[in-house]
């Protein structure tokens, strides 16, 4: 059973985490495209790197949620459909640029226009728990 650490950062870091927990889904905030010497786009490293680790995910991996140094507690993965990572609108897996009207109605997660550069979720129960105030760890002296 593998295991994924999720930061959230950010000034808003909070209330994403709430909404996030809330909702059982959470989709990564990619950077936008890169442009390819003599035209078009592609993926940069951080794209492909995020899609291995969403196209990787299992029904029952474990999934952290941490900010500030924090754990704010501990989900597990779970499927709808074939497996827990999702596109979150058509063409989501291209590297193409699409326009937030054109695919809106078909979001899956739909947090305004920065949603285009979440490509892929995934969803999740907590397992056991998540906490308000977050999980700090004092260190041990040996």
């Amino acid at each position: 059973m593998a295991g994924f650490m999720v930061f959230i950062g950010g000034r808003d870091a909070q209330q994403r985490l709430e909404r996030v927990v809330s909702s059982g889904t959470y989709a990564a905030k990619l950077r936008p495209l890169v442009a390819k010497p003599g035209g078009g786009l592609r993926f940069g490293a951080p794209h492909e790197g995020t899609f291995a680790d969403y196209s990787t995910a299992q029904p029952g991996d474990s999934v952290f949620f941490f900010s500030n140094r924090v754990i704010y507690g501990v989900g597990r993965l779970v499927a709808l459909g074939r497996g827990p990572a999702l596109l979150n609108y058509p063409g989501a897996s291209e590297p193409r640029r699409l326009g937030y009207s054109k695919v809106r109605e078909l979001m899956l997660l739909d947090e305004g226009a920065a949603s285009m550069n979440q490509r892929w979720l995934f969803t999740f129960v907590p397992d056991p728990a998540f906490f308000r105030q977050g999980v700090v760890s004092t260190p041990v002296e040996t």
